[in-house]
């Protein structure tokens, strides 16, 4: 339940936020629920080791199709090739099919890439100056 005592997932804590949460109160979803114990020489500075409720929850939304049908606005979503954790090729065929999307998938780049490598600006940069066009 630990994965080998990689991940220390605060389970009381999470079962209590997730019945806070069904009634709609999201007060304490900074609190954290998940700690993971990664060696050392492992870290390069990139990793997070530890999820709040809030962020654990975002990684199993309820309902994604609901979620993404709501989106008004304009969307980007970038993501690598390399990502270690996702089927990227999979976000534009599922995404589009609820909302209008743009994807731009960098070749190369890795899941942690598109956070903190310089590769994301530039894309990041020409879609937001193409939406004040007509």
């Amino acid at each position: 339940p630990n994965f080998g005592g990689f991940a220390h997932p605060y389970t009381k804590l999470i079962a209590g936020l997730s019945m806070l949460n069904n009634v709609g109160i999201h007060r304490f979803d900074y609190l954290t629920a998940i700690e993971f114990n990664m060696l050392e020489e492992a870290r390069d500075g990139t990793e997070t080791l530890s999820y709040s409720h809030r962020l654990n929850m975002a990684y199993a939304p309820r309902n994604y199709k609901k979620d993404l049908r709501a989106i008004t606005q304009p969307l980007l979503v970038v993501a690598g090739t390399a990502d270690e954790l996702f089927f990227t090729v999979q976000y534009e065929p599922v995404i589009s099919r609820y909302t209008d999307v743009q994807v731009k998938l960098l070749q190369g780049v890795t899941h942690m890439g598109v956070a903190v490598g310089l590769e994301v600006r530039p894309v990041v940069k020409e879609w937001l100056e193409d939406l004040g066009k007509p």
